[in-house]
């Protein structure tokens, strides 16, 4: 279950970042970095929503086509290193637990077990993994998003730009 959970966050800040990279990019990479946000955050949601882990052969295609579409624009110098880094973490998490996911559903088939996992039940696991993994994302995620052209134009969280006396 843990796995799926931060899985679908991990989508989710993701996405954000390639979205926050395409909002200062060039039209044509735009596009295909929104594209791919979007495709993003919506398995990340739809994982986050339901019980099973989805699609996880085309996750593993998707991590790949995020980590080569990063690795070019950091040699382009689109992308900075921080966000790059972020991206590459994020993705390899995902990767792994589609891996995970994967290798328990090749063991379930070979034994004549079902793959698909009950729901417990109990709030407890699922609140401490939700916790747990949102603040490793936005750990990670919000660094990524102060190193993008917009985060660098963003206003100081606190600061005023009026003088108010």
């Amino acid at each position: 279950m843990i796995h799926r959970v931060w899985s679908g966050l991990a989508a989710v800040g993701s996405a954000l970042i390639l979205f926050a990279v395409a909002a200062g990019s060039p039209i044509p990479v735009l596009a295909a970095l929104c594209a791919l946000a979007v495709a993003e955050m919506a398995w990340g949601l739809w994982q986050l929503r339901d019980d099973g882990f989805r699609a996880p052969r085309a996750v593993l295609g998707g991590v790949a086509l995020v980590a080569a579409l990063g690795a070019v624009l950091f040699g382009l110098r689109i992308l900075a290193l921080i966000p790059f880094a972020a991206l590459l973490v994020l993705s390899w998490g995902i990767a792994l637990a589609a891996a995970v996911e994967l290798r328990a559903k090749r063991t379930a088939r070979s034994d004549g077990r079902s793959s698909r996992s009950r729901r417990s039940g109990r709030a407890g696991p699922l609140l401490a993994a939700l916790g747990s993994g949102a603040l490793i994302v936005a750990a990670i995620t919000t660094p990524a998003l102060a190193s993008t052209d917009p985060g660098a134009l963003a206003a100081p969280h606190g600061a005023s730009l009026h003088d108010h006396r």
